[in-house]
């Protein structure tokens, strides 16, 4: 019911342009002359009849979102590749992103499908600068767009970090390396631009990226000291003790002692120092952690050596990235070595470098394929950020 309601809210924020609809208009004709309406045929069942104006409308609604979905099998497909200033953005964003988001139901699929769409904000950036379109207006759009999703993803990750530590720090970690290296691409795609609208305003995006990356990423340390001394149930606990006993005083009368009590009670037991995790505890969350990031790098590096196998790159660029790919499969050898002897903290930092490489090599080699760029000053820039953050 929430769903219908929300799809329904959704509905009624989208305004299409006199450009919008006037395409929309061409298509529903043309589809109408190629499947024309059966004659109408009166018929003595006239309860069946629309008479409501609402339900009209209702009905009207729909068929146009089915239209949108399945006309041809494509409106809604066409749509993904739609930018801002295209007839079918408005579909993109509040139809197929609002259904996507509508269906990841868990903590860790709600903080992930966020973090794709901020992903796919600055995407949509670097299509446009390479083609000299990332106009002041365009860019404050994305921008707009882009801080409500990676904050939301932050959110969601920060309130997942309390019931599954791992997942928010793999969450974490393959949210901040994607945003560096898609800002670097949307940097790099920026200064070669003959349109200086286009230069000035990659810049100002890259600075909103680059902010919520550095966010993200000190949220992610957060988490992992965290894991090391907040036993996490406790809080949470507390958390909710504090927030009971606050409701419950507000509704006795204001002198009442009991009421004031119970919450100063709760509130010196929650911003008390809090002992440390038992040392078999602390192991098994850092383990769970390493896990976590482990399974995560092995889809990643998979999912770029079948990158590789099928996209055409220059040969220099391919080297590097197998290069790259090989030592991030170094890395993982010997975060598994780690995670074999107890060393919870070597696994945790030998598999999110790993993470971090295969996820921002991902975005490198996709920048080469869609916007045929030169993708090697961008490795050589990877390797040595790389280089001084592990120093």
């Amino acid at each position: 019911m929430k769903f219908t309601e929300d799809f329904k809210n959704e509905g009624l924020r989208i305004r299409l342009t006199m450009q919008e609809k006037a395409t929309l208009r061409a298509r529903l004709s043309e589809r109408m002359a190629l499947n024309p309406a059966s004659p109408l045929r009166a018929t003595p069942y006239h309860f069946f009849m629309f008479h409501s104006v609402a339900l009209q409308r209702t009905v009207s609604a729909f068929a146009v979102f089915v239209f949108l979905i399945g006309s041809g099998g494509g409106t809604s497909y066409a749509a993904q590749g739609a930018l801002p200033g295209d007839v079918l953005y408005a579909v993109k964003i509040h139809v197929n992103e609002f259904v996507e988001a509508a269906l990841a139901t868990s903590p860790v699929a709600k903080a992930e499908v966020q973090a794709v769409l901020a992903e796919r904000r600055v995407e949509e950036a670097q299509t446009l600068a390479s083609r000299g379109m990332l106009t002041e207006v365009a860019a404050t759009e994305l921008q707009i767009r882009f801080d409500e999703h990676a904050t939301a993803a932050q959110s969601l990750t920060k309130e997942l970090a309390v019931i599954d530590p791992g997942a928010a720090v793999q969450i974490g970690t393959q949210f901040s390396s994607s945003l560096a290296a898609n800002d670097a691409v949307l940097v790099s795609l920026g200064e070669q631009s003959q349109n200086e609208e286009t230069k000035n305003t990659a810049r100002v995006l890259s600075e909103r990226v680059r902010a919520q990356k550095d966010a993200i990423a000190r949220a992610n340390v957060q988490v992992l000291e965290d894991a090391d001394v907040v036993p996490r149930p406790t809080i949470a606990v507390r958390a909710r003790a504090l927030s009971t006993a606050k409701m419950t005083s507000t509704a006795l009368v204001a002198t009442s002692t009991v009421a004031s009590t119970t919450v100063d009670a709760i509130e010196e037991q929650t911003d008390a120092p809090v002992a440390p995790v038992p040392v078999r505890a602390k192991e098994t969350l850092r383990q769970s952690i390493a896990d976590e990031l482990k399974a995560r790098t092995v889809i990643e590096t998979g999912t770029l050596a079948e990158q590789l196998r099928v996209q055409e790159l220059s040969a220099d660029a391919k080297e590097k990235v197998q290069a790259e790919l090989a030592a991030a499969r170094v890395l993982m050898s010997a975060g598994n070595a780690a995670l074999g002897a107890a060393d919870y903290d070597s696994a945790i930092s030998k598999f999110g470098r790993a993470l971090q490489k295969t996820v921002a090599l991902q975005a490198y080699v996709r920048a080469g394929r869609d916007f045929k760029s030169d993708i090697v000053p961008l490795l050589h820039e990877s390797l040595r950020t790389d280089a001084v953050d592990n120093d």
